[in-house]
């Protein structure tokens, strides 16, 4: 949007009698490093109506738009960072490592996955995601890798009998 349209808009945000399904007001708030964090984010029921509209998607408050708006603005590629791969995908990368280099440490296997991960998430939240990827990987049901490592200094390698990378 150029300055213009904005202005519009904001005179127009103006006129409204109260908050709606769509907008909500800020009032006491004059610190600009905090605007964009606070006003531009969306209200709970915003993000519900457009996801039903199926015009984003995602968890609240971690929401992007969806794949068809995506299409439309020529976004693919960014949806596709925002929504992130199958977790076989990252399992499948994990195994590889493993069959390739043997054993790998908490860190490597950060190093492998955590620009593959979605640009959407926490630095917090993708070493939460690779935590569950690694304990999923290792469930008994699986049972495709073991830690042979300790605690604090876990060091998986693959389980041979169990792990075909090309069958998951």
């Amino acid at each position: 949007m150029i300055e213009s349209e904005l202005i519009l808009l904001v005179d127009e945000l103006r006129t409204l009698s109260g908050e709606n399904e769509w907008v909500e007001f800020k009032v006491s708030n004059c610190k600009p490093d905090e605007i964009g964090q606070y006003i531009s984010a969306l209200s709970n029921s915003t993000a519900k109506h457009l996801c039903n509209q199926r015009l984003i998607e995602g968890r609240y408050p971690n929401v992007f738009v969806s794949s068809h708006l995506a299409f439309i603005a020529g976004q693919k590629a960014a949806y596709i960072k925002q929504r992130g791969l199958d977790d076989s995908y990252y399992i499948r990368l994990v195994l590889a490592y493993l069959k390739e280099y043997g054993s790998a440490s908490r860190k490597e296997i950060d190093g492998l996955l955590l620009d593959k991960l979605p640009d959407v998430l926490t630095p917090k939240q993708k070493e939460n995601k690779i935590g569950w990827l690694l304990s999923n990987i290792m469930a008994k049901k699986r049972n495709l890798i073991r830690n042979i490592g300790v605690r604090r200094t876990p060091k998986w390698i693959i389980n041979a009998e169990k792990a075909d990378i090309n069958k998951r």
